[in-house]
């Protein structure tokens, strides 16, 4: 898998702060979506953070903390999937090129 770079990195994270009012809202506004696009994947997360904070008592710093740790994976996802989806324009760009 190719490297995720730095102005990835800054990019997706520089249009969550602008397309929204921070990271839970951001969250709440994309949950449903990663959902559709990855199901299995968003039960392996929630299980995980559930497993998680399954030891600590139940409180809205540790609720707070539980959606940080959703958060952090969503945007994971989605800076990876940025990296890979900028790859396979690079190539379709570079094949596209060859052809000319």
């Amino acid at each position: 898998m190719k490297q995720v770079t730095e102005d990835c990195t800054i990019a997706v994270l520089s249009k969550m702060q602008a397309d929204s009012k921070g990271p839970g809202m951001w969250t709440a506004e994309n949950i449903e979506q990663f959902t559709e696009e990855q199901p299995f994947l968003m039960v392996a997360i929630s299980a995980n953070i559930r497993h998680a904070f399954a030891a600590l008592p139940r409180s809205e710093e540790n609720d707070m903390a539980a959606g940080g740790a959703l958060y952090v994976a969503l945007m994971t996802y989605n800076i990876i999937k940025s990296a890979v989806e900028a790859e396979e324009l690079e190539n379709l760009f570079a094949k596209g090129e060859a052809d000319v």
